[in-house]
């Protein structure tokens, strides 16, 4: 009897999440497939480099719009991040709770940037990374085999739209020109546009296909974010 209390005990032990001790409940078995795995892994990445990248914005930035979406990034991913570090023991795959090295790599390098010139390098990385996350979020729910890793890309993939779109308008106003997640540029002035067409009807799609990055010079996000630590 004694034993087998021990080993209730321990079962019990080994379903408790982390954070919090919060107990979850992990499937008998797991339906996930190559991309569902590759999801979890660069989005627990990329959520961690968005909230460090974004709180060396707010230690050096003194734009109110890039604090704004500073602020926002790291209220935003980090909910994003402790649902996943949730969704991972239930499907069996490790969340990553660092940036991966070329987040870190240019976490540093925006480390040695101030004023306006940090500003448009910490801008740029988030056009670049938010592209890629959107298109990231927008391939597993196409091919992703699992269904509760399915659920968790369509539950933020509004998120991630809005935050391209916010991200773009707010890199326009820095001086940059960047294409919008449904093909609008964004010019100077920070309002959307098709070159040779009307202004009107721009508003963004999510079945849109992805653009090319932010241009001139845009930095290219690695993961969900290529701005982060």
């Amino acid at each position: 009897m004694e034993m087998k209390t021990i080993r209730v005990a321990a079962g019990f032990a080994g379903a408790l999440f982390a954070l919090g001790g919060t107990a979850v409940t992990a499937r008998a078995g797991t339906t996930v497939n190559s991309l569902d795995r590759t999801f979890i892994t660069t989005v627990g990445h990329g959520n961690t480099a968005e909230i460090q990248s974004s709180r060396l914005a707010l230690k050096k930035s003194s734009n109110k719009k890039v604090r704004g979406i500073a602020e926002m990034l790291i209220q935003q991913h980090g909910q994003a991040q402790q649902a996943l570090l949730q969704l991972g023991p239930k499907v069996h795959v490790a969340v990553p709770t660092t940036p991966d090295p070329s987040q870190k790599a240019m976490y540093r390098k925006l480390s040695r940037l101030s004023g306006a010139a940090f500003d448009k390098a910490y801008m740029k990385g988030q056009v670049g990374a938010h592209y890629q996350t959107l298109a990231l979020f927008k391939k597993e729910m196409a091919s992703g085999n699992d269904t509760l890793v399915h659920s968790y890309a369509q539950r933020y993939i509004t998120d991630i739209q809005n935050h391209t779109q916010m991200i773009a308008a707010v890199a326009s106003n820095l001086g940059l020109t960047v294409a919008s997640a449904n093909g609008a540029v964004y010019g100077t002035n920070g309002k959307p546009g098709f070159p040779g067409k009307s202004m009107s009807g721009t508003g963004h799609s999510s079945s849109a296909a992805m653009p090319p990055a932010a241009s001139p010079g845009a930095t290219k996000g690695t993961g969900s974010s290529g701005s982060g630590m």
